[in-house]
This record gives structure tokens, sequence and C-alpha cells, in this order.
């Protein structure tokens, strides 16, 4: 099971291939999340820079307008036909 798939089940709003996640690390530059690989970088990021915790932002990349204007408010919506929500910061095991 991929990586996106097992975030799509917990989330019955978000579809496989019209999403991507970042998360961010503090004084550094948002990270793409793409593979397991990046899971463990972000792990190893938070632990090293001593966080419990790691923000992660899931953008929704609409695949209609339609679709997009029917799932967002207004204030959410952007001119590139994308929207965004930012969800609660997930909890990282201590190592």
């Amino acid at each position: 099971m991929g990586l996106c798939f097992e975030v799509c089940l917990r989330f019955d709003e978000l579809i496989v291939g019209a999403f991507q996640m970042t998360y961010v690390v503090p004084d550094h530059p948002p990270c793409l999340v793409k593979s397991d690989l990046d899971v463990r970088v972000l792990h190893l990021s938070s632990y090293n820079e001593k966080q419990n915790s790691v923000t992660i932002i899931v953008t929704e990349f609409c695949l209609s307008y339609d679709k997009c204007n029917t799932r967002a408010s207004k204030s959410d919506f952007n001119k590139h036909g994308r929207w965004s929500r930012q969800h609660k910061s997930l909890g990282m095991p201590q190592l």
C-alpha cells in the first residue's frame, strides 16, 4: 500500500493523485512528502529539532472547476484552481 493510499483511507474527501503533502520544520523550507523515505526524513528532522509534532499541509489539486467550487468555500479557493486545508499537527512518536 502506498503512502497516499493510506492517507486517503483516513480522509474520505481525498483522492489518490489529486493532492500533495508537505511538512514544515521550523527554520527550514517546506518539504514535499512523496514516499516512505520522505516520512523517515520528516521523523528524523523533527527528532533532531526536538519537535514532538510536525505540521502536515495537504493541498488538493482540483480535477475540474465545478468539483472544486462545490467542495471549497470562496475563501479557500484560489485563482490557480486549487484549494488547501491545514490539518492539525500530527503527533510524532518519541524515539
